[in-house]
């Protein structure tokens, strides 16, 4: 099967505790999933990318695939109906049945906000003599694969995985939470 270029939403907190969207870290953990699914291509059955050659394409599918990974995060039925004009268009201009599409969703936090984050924390705890002791999260990953099947016109596979503690651009957390997240059912056992 094809699959489309992951798609990324990770924000980042630079001041107080809300996510701003950052293109440039999106970009980076789109780039990590994709090398990350490259890396498992024949347990996947993946055989290449789908190619979308205008780059008003591009972000449409990208903005479309975020959308589409949210909305089915919670579904567990299968297969799921899902209204996607565009994928069947793209999947019918290179004759493909099936499509793989993912999606990572996160955020990080800059170096000064963490610090900020931390001694707030233990100023709470101090204050309260240890009765309250908050925990920020620092960071939080979220990995979605999804396979859409055109003649159907709906998701026939889906996964999310919960969110994950970590940032999603550090080193190959993005690769470990995709292996562990299909793991069971495409026997990957190549963990890095």
């Amino acid at each position: 099967m094809v699959f489309l270029p992951p798609a990324g939403a990770v924000g980042v907190i630079a001041q107080g505790n809300h996510a701003t969207p950052d293109p440039n870290a999106s970009a980076d953990a789109s780039e990590a999933l994709r090398q990350a699914l490259l890396r498992h291509e024949e347990p996947l059955h993946l055989k290449g990318q789908l190619l979308i050659k205008d780059s008003l394409v591009q972000q449409a599918v990208l903005r479309l695939t975020v959308q589409a990974s949210r909305e089915l995060a919670g579904f567990r039925q299968r297969p799921l109906p899902l209204s996607a004009p565009w994928l069947d268009s793209l999947l019918l201009g290179q004759k493909q049945r099936y499509c793989l599409f993912s999606c990572v969703q996160g955020y990080t936090r800059t170096a000064s906000n963490n610090r900020g984050r931390i001694a707030k924390d233990m100023g709470i705890g101090l204050l309260s003599m240890g009765l309250a002791i908050p925990v920020s999260h620092q960071a939080a990953t979220r990995v979605g694969v999804f396979i859409y099947d055109a003649e159907q016109h709906a998701v026939v596979y889906a996964k999310t995985s919960t969110p994950v503690e970590k940032d999603p651009l550090a080193g190959v957390v993005i690769d470990r939470v995709l292996t562990d997240l299909l793991a069971k059912d495409f026997n990957l056992t190549d963990r890095i």
